[in-house]
Order: C-alpha cells, then sequence, then structure tokens
C-alpha cells in the first residue's frame, strides 16, 4: 500500500523541501512505516541537480535572479535545472525499493531493472514514467518514454521531468507533471539540460490536439496519476486519513501480539505522529496566510470568479460580453441607425431584446476586474481567449485616454491612473515593445506625425531576393511609384549583405534588419511570423503590406480607394471559397477565443463553419494588406497580431490555421475593431483545365488570383511571371504560362478540384471565364522583360559565398 496525501495550498520550495527531508528521515528510522507520497504545488522556483555545481551553478543562479527575480534551490537529486510552480503537480514519493515492484510496466523487461527483492532505481523511474503515461493518456494526450529521462508527448516535447534521490533503499525528491503551468517560465532555462527540447503541459498539449480548450488542473491529474500508479505497480494507493484509520484498527487487534510487534507499532505510531503534525502545522499555516490575504479582498472582488478569463460580475455576465458591449459603445454604435454597416451589434442587440446598454455599470465593472487581471500577471499565451481579455482591457483604457466618453465615465480626471494601466497591460502582453517604442501613445503618435503617409513593405530572405527585385522594378516601372520601400530580413543569414546592397541602390528603396527592431522577440522569428512585425516596425502612417511573390495588375495604392478602407481603415483580401476538412480547426479556435462574435463576423460563412457544411475553412489571403496605423484601433489590432505571431503564442495559431494569415482578421474580431474583407474571392489564372466539372470552365492556376471592388483584375499572389519562385537564374526557361482566367466575384457557384503542390483548379460558369485581354497580356510582357534583363544582372549574387 502507498498512502498519498495532496496539499492543495501552494508550497514554498524550502518548506516543502523541509517536509521531505521529515519523512524521510521517519521512514529510515520507523521500518514499519507506510509508503507515502507526498502530492503538491510549489511557489515559482528553479531547482538544480547534482549534476550542476560551482561557478556553473552560481552563475545560473545569477542568470535567473536577473532573467524573472526567482531563486535556484540546491538539491540533492539527479539531473540538472528545472522550474517548479503553480500548475504542476509534484510528487514526492517516501517509499522502499524493496516492497514494491512494477509488474505492469512496460520497462518489465531489459537486465538490471528489478530483483527478487523488489524494483532497482531504474525499474521504479520507469515505472513512474509509465504512471505518468497512463495518467496523461486518460486526458486524451498520447505520452511516451524515451531514451532522455521523464514522460515526453514528442521527441522534443518534455510533459514531466524525473529526479530521484536513494538512501538505503528509500527515495525521496521524485516527478514534476507540468498540468497548466505557466510555460514561459522554462524559457529562462535548458530544461535539465536537454537542448534543443521544450517543456509541454497537457493543458498545451490536448489543445494541440484539438481535444479540449479546457485547463487540466493539478487537482484533476492527482487521482489520475495515483490510479497510474495503483495500475503500475500493483498496489493500493489510499488517502492518508485513510491508511492511519486502517493503522488504528490494527492496533487495537494486535494487543496480544508478541511484544516485539508492539514496540514496532508503537515506533511507526510516534513517527507518523511527528509527520502528520508537520503536515498539518505546514497545512494550516498555509490556509491562514492565504485566507488572511483572501479577507483582504472587496466583497464584490469575492464574487468574481476567473478562470480562463471569465469573469462574472453578480448578474451571471461575463466579462467578455462586457468589454464587447463597452467598445461598441466607444465605437459609437449608440448613435448609428441599425443597418448592415454596424460592425459589432452588441448594443442594438440589447435594445431588441428590451435592455438598455448602462456604461456607467460596465465601466464600474470592468473597473473592478483590472486590479485582478494585473495582479495574475501569468497567463498561459496559448490561452487565446484570456489573451483577448487582457487586449481587450488594454485597448479599452487607451481608448478612454482620447474619448469624449472618458468624462461620461466619470473618468477624466483619473488620466495617470488609465496611463498606469495600459502601461501595466503594455508590459504583460508585449514587453518587447521597448526600446523601440517607449509606449503605445509613443508609437500611435509616431505614425501620426510620420513624413510619410503611405510607404510599402516587403519581407524575405535570399531564396526571396530575385522575385522581390522583379516586383519592386516592375512596380516603379509600369506605374512610376515613387513612395518609400522598405525591405525587411532577419539578418544576415537570411539575406546575403551583397543583396542588401542592391536592395540600397534602388531609388526609394531601403533594407532593414528587423532583428535590430523588437531584438528579444523577432530573434526568434520563424516561418512567416516576421510579417505583422514588419508592418509594425515601418514608419510610415499608413502601411501596404506585399508578398515577396505577389504581382500587380493595377497601383498598390488602389487599395487606399476601396470602400473597405475607406470605412475602417483597413483592407484585407478573402481566400478561396473553399473547405477543406482538416482546417475546420481554425473556425474551432476562433469561436474558442471569441465567444461573442461581432455582427459582422457572424456574418462571414468561416465563423459558422462547424455548422455549415459548405462553409470555407480558409478567410484570408495575407499577400497584400492594407492598414492606417494612425488610428487608435488599427493599430493595436496590428499589435495584438504580432502577439499572435510571437515565440509564446503561434505555435497553436499555425497548427489550427495556415500560418500568419487569418491572426489579422482574429485579432481585429477579438479587439472589436472594425474591418472588412474585399468583395471578391480568390480566383485563378492560368492555363485550361483538360477536363471540367459537368457545367463548369476549368482554370488550372498557382494560387491566387484577386479583383478589385469593380471586379477588375488587382494583383496575383501566384510567383508573379515565374513558375517556379526558388529560381536564380535562366529566368527565361520558367516563364508560367498565363493565358485563361477565372474570377469568383462573390464566393458563389464555385468548384475547386484537382489540387496540385501550388496549386488548384477553378471551376465556373462560362460568363465568369475569359482570355486574359491584349492590355493585360502586354502587361505580363513587361514584366518578363524585367527578368530577361534586368534581373539577369544580379544572378551572381546568388552564387557568391558570403
Amino acid at each position: 500500500m502507498i498512502a498519498y496525501h495532496h496539499i492543495k495550498k501552494k508550497v514554498p520550495y524550502g518548506i516543502g523541501l523541509k517536509l521531505l527531508e521529515h519523512l524521510v528521515t521517519q521512514r529510515l528510522n520507523n521500518p514499519n512505516m507506510p509508503n507515502l507520497l507526498l502530492l503538491l504545488e510549489h511557489e515559482p522556483v528553479y531547482t538544480a541537480g547534482r549534476r550542476l555545481k560551482g561557478s556553473a551553478l552560481a552563475e545560473e543562479a545569477m542568470r535567473i535572479k536577473k532573467t524573472n527575480g526567482l531563486d535556484i534551490f540546491e538539491t540533492a537529486r539527479g539531473g540538472q535545472t528545472t522550474f517548479h510552480g503553480p500548475g504542476q503537480l509534484v510528487g514526492y514519493p517516501v517509499l522502499d525499493l524493496r516492497t514494491i515492484v512494477a509488474r505492469n510496466s512496460s520497462a518489465t523487461t531489459g537486465e538490471g531493472k528489478f530483483n527478487h527483492r523488489g524494483t532497482t532505481v531504474r525499474g521504479f523511474v520507469a515505472g513512474i514514467e509509465d504512471s505518468i503515461i497512463r495518467a496523461c493518456e486518460g486526458f486524451g494526450v498520447p505520452a511516451v518514454r524515451t531514451s532522455d529521462t521523464g514522460v515526453w508527448a514528442s521527441q522534443d516535447r518534455k510533459l514531466a521531468a524525473l529526479g530521484v534521490q536513494v538512501s538505503r533503499y528509500i527515495t525521496s525528491h521524485g516527478f514534476a507533471l507540468n498540468c497548466n503551468v505557466d510555460l514561459s517560465y522554462f524559457d529562462a532555462i535548458v530544461p535539465c539540460g536537454l537542448e534543443d527540447k521544450r517543456a509541454t503541459s497537457l493543458t498545451f498539449e490536448r489543445r494541440l490536439a484539438n481535444k479540449s480548450p479546457e485547463q487540466v488542473t493539478v487537482s484533476e491529474a492527482v487521482p489520475a496519476v495515483c490510479a497510474g500508479i495503483e495500475s503500475v505497480f500493483n498496489v493500493q494507493v489510499s488517502p492518508l486519513s485513510v491508511v492511519d484509520q486502517e493503522l488504528e484498527t490494527q492496533i487495537d487487534a494486535s494487543r496480544g501480539a508478541s511484544p516485539r510487534a508492539k514496540a514496532g507499532t508503537s515506533a511507526w505510531t510516534k513517527g507518523m505522529f511527528g509527520v502528520i503534525a508537520v503536515v498539518f502545522i505546514l497545512v494550516v499555516g498555509f490556509v491562514t496566510v492565504l485566507d488572511f490575504g483572501q479577507d483582504r479582498k472587496s466583497s464584490h472582488q469575492q464574487r468574481l470568479v476567473s478562470s480562463s478569463a471569465v469573469l462574472k460580475d453578480e448578474r451571471g455576465e461575463d466579462l467578455d460580453l462586457a468589454q464587447a458591449r463597452m467598445l461598441d459603445y466607444l465605437n459609437g454604435e449608440l448613435d448609428s441607425p441599425d443597418d448592415d454597416r454596424i460592425f459589432g451589434g452588441s448594443l442594438q442587440d440589447m435594445a431588441k431584446q428590451g435592455h438598455e446598454f448602462n456604461p456607467i455599470a460596465t465601466w464600474r465593472f470592468l473597473n473592478t476586474t483590472t486590479p485582478l487581471l494585473l495582479d495574475s500577471h501569468i497567463f498561459n499565451p496559448l490561452d487565446y481567449r484570456e489573451l483577448g481579455c487582457r487586449a481587450r482591457h488594454m485597448y479599452i483604457h487607451i481608448r478612454l485616454l482620447e474619448s469624449k466618453h472618458a468624462n461620461e465615465l466619470g473618468m477624466s480626471t483619473n488620466v495617470e491612473t488609465l496611463e498606469s494601466t495600459v502601461a501595466q497591460f503594455q508590459q504583460s502582453l508585449f514587453p518587447w515593445l521597448k526600446p523601440t517604442f517607449e509606449s503605445f501613445d509613443a508609437m500611435l503618435q509616431s505614425f501620426r506625425l510620420s513624413p510619410d503617409p503611405v510607404g510599402l513593405v516587403i519581407t524575405g530572405g535570399t531564396k526571396h531576393f530575385y522575385l522581390i527585385m522583379g516586383l519592386i522594378l516592375s512596380l516603379q516601372r509600369e506605374f512610376l511609384l515613387t513612395i518609400p520601400i522598405h525591405v525587411y530580413y532577419a539578418g544576415p543569414k537570411d539575406l546575403k549583405p551583397s543583396m542588401v546592397d542592391a536592395f540600397n541602390k534602388l531609388p526609394n528603396v531601403t533594407a532593414i534588419d528587423l532583428l535590430t527592431l523588437f531584438p528579444n522577440e523577432t530573434a526568434l522569428w520563424s516561418g512567416w511570423s516576421l510579417k505583422p512585425f514588419a508592418m509594425l516596425a515601418a514608419p510610415f502612417q499608413t502601411v501596404l503590406f506585399l508578398d515577396a511573390d505577389s504581382m500587380f495588375f493595377q497601383n498598390p495604392l488602389h487599395a487606399l480607394d476601396s470602400d473597405a478602407f475607406k470605412t475602417t481603415g483597413q483592407l484585407f483580401f478573402h481566400d478561396r471559397r473553399i473547405r477543406e476538412r482538416h482546417l475546420i480547426t481554425g473556425p474551432k479556435l476562433l469561436n474558442s477565443m471569441v465567444h461573442h462574435l461581432s455582427r459582422y463576423s457572424r456574418s462571414i460563412a468561416y465563423t459558422n463553419a462547424e455548422q455549415d457544411w459548405f462553409a470555407e475553412t480558409q478567410e484570408m489571403d495575407s499577400g497584400f494588406i492594407a492598414v492606417n496605423k494612425s488610428d487608435t484601433g488599427v493599430l493595436m489590432s496590428l499589435l495584438l497580431t504580432t502577439k499572435l505571431n510571437s515565440n509564446d503564442t503561434r505555435a497553436l495559431l499555425y497548427k489550427d490555421t495556415h500560418g500568419d494569415k487569418e491572426s489579422f482578421w482574429f485579432a481585429s474580431e477579438m479587439l472589436r475593431v472594425p474591418f472588412r474583407f474585399n468583395k471578391g474571392f480568390v480566383g485563378a489564372m492560368g492555363t485550361t483545365a483538360v477536363i471540367s466539372p459537368p457545367g463548369y470552365h476549368g482554370v488550372c492556376s498557382s494560387f491566387m488570383l484577386q479583383v478589385d471592388d469593380n471586379g477588375d483584375l488587382f494583383w496575383w499572389n501566384g510567383g508573379g511571371v515565374l513558375n517556379d519562385r526558388d529560381i536564380t537564374s535562366g529566368f527565361s526557361n520558367h516563364f508560367a504560362q498565363l493565358d485563361e482566367i477565372a474570377l469568383d466575384l462573390d464566393g458563389e457557384d464555385s468548384w475547386w478540384f484537382w489540387f496540385f503542390t501550388g496549386g488548384g483548379c477553378l471551376g465556373k460558369k462560362r460568363k465568369y471565364v475569359r482570355s486574359l485581354s491584349k492590355s493585360e497580356v502586354d502587361l505580363l510582357e513587361r514584366f518578363r522583360d524585367i527578368f530577361r534583363f534586368d534581373i539577369k544582372q544580379y544572378e551572381s549574387l546568388a552564387e557568391n559565398k558570403e
């Protein structure tokens, strides 16, 4: 039998260590004491195993202290540095290895694992690993053992760490299972000394597998781990209180036993009383201190329930809805007619239900929740709902600083309070913003005062050089474009210095190393993640972002004439109107992170894709984006977009959607900032399909052909005039055949089929399919000439070793 005790209050590591040492001493001195398993959560702390000593330990301690102010404890367990904190189940088994055997473990084979008296150290560790694996599987999270100690969700994502010390067959220290722990703490260390590995948690893995948006708590993990130990070690695991009652019964029944037996029982009883006393004192002490802190909160705060950003007032309305209504109010919804131009719609929905919006009461509720959100500054960055909650709170305070409604809400005289709150949320959500921008307001004012009202932004590296060069030359020559163009790249390893020089020699073009801006974040870039950071860094008031492989039939400045940009300060383009079953995860993600969608977003089929089996599962093409950064809401949306693409946040987004592209409108929707998509969907440009669906005419194409509000060709996101985006020479032999186009002006009656790498075929009714006009053909030929004659001079740059 193993007796377990779960201490539900957070235990400072120093106190927990003393308790563990006391239990081990009692177990060594009392051979009849039952095997014990102490389960708890620690306050945030780093611990070092026996392998880290001397100057290496001192350097590690200084670095961690400088990074986040936490201490590091030197311990007697095996291994190197790890983290313990809230949301992590720590288990300290204090038991005699001679009394247990892991009969049902997958590690029961192998020399040296077991002997006739019980389990060896390696066998015990393997058994604990298997116990935790079974617990993980109970939450729908597959887990494995690898060549490295611990429990792993994959070869590089560690769910649980193990570090055991054994003295005279008695174990101490144990395991740490990440349930819903803040994984950012592990960024300060190399967990357990394993390079190229990272910590993960049950909550993170379950969300990655899209099995549940809910968190896995320590309290839920306790019975699962105990059940796993019971199964693997074939032993009963019972609460300590039950064991104590059984002991009392045994003592009563053994009155006639031999003096030796009575003496043994007495020794156990004395030791047990000491253990229970220590546990009692510690637990009561924790409860007293924490309860005292709770008493100091106001009665209203005690009525608030905080979990995954769900805060409710006494009427039962959640914080998400209160924030949405306040933002619709600040957006002027009460002063607008009830029509399709309304973006949010929450206040008009209230009116239709016979309720009147009370901005003062709503602000009081929001103001009450502010200190709670700021006090709990540590949160899981993959909890997108809570991320949205905090970002909306920051945005509301920013809006009040510049809004006429501040007087109505009684905040006109509390400017310093509002500014302080904004600063605290900025530090929590966007700590990397400094020193590039000292504050959100400083950033906003820099764009409003920018000498460049409009500029182009392109991102790319060495492999994109020729596409970018062709794009820039085509824009400057065909449309006589003279506005500034910034090309952003990620350091000299991303773009060769000779290529940087080539860009800088072009008129009005500047190549900029993005790693010099927001260095604490951009240094961790991956794939598409640099796009929003480049858009934010650019000094222009209005940014037109262009993909490296895009091509334009009209001047990009034409975007500023669109209805969407004129009314919202943003222009987003639709993706293909297509449903792909594996990407239903995207609509599910959006609906889990935003529980109260705007009226506009509810009109988009994507948001209803779980119910509508014909709705698209990709919504946005991010190859061309227009944003006016002098608008407060647009800038805040772009800032939140960078957060969604940041190192600690993007994993779930990139798994459930296709890279960065949905993040732009997701961020606007999270913040209730108005936006609009263009009127048309993606069309095709290429060659006629050999066979088309009955009644349709097919055009096969690399993706994607976009139109303007009038249905005229605007831009193309398919590699320009090339059929190979990675080619570095012999361009004349790699021009794409572009003869026919199929337009999708409304997303209706479209059929995408015959997909191939990098493209597919679009079937439309005949009236939407045509050949390229002579002017369009001539334009493409001029673009080809740029590669034939101008780009050719740069071919040698690809071969240079730099």
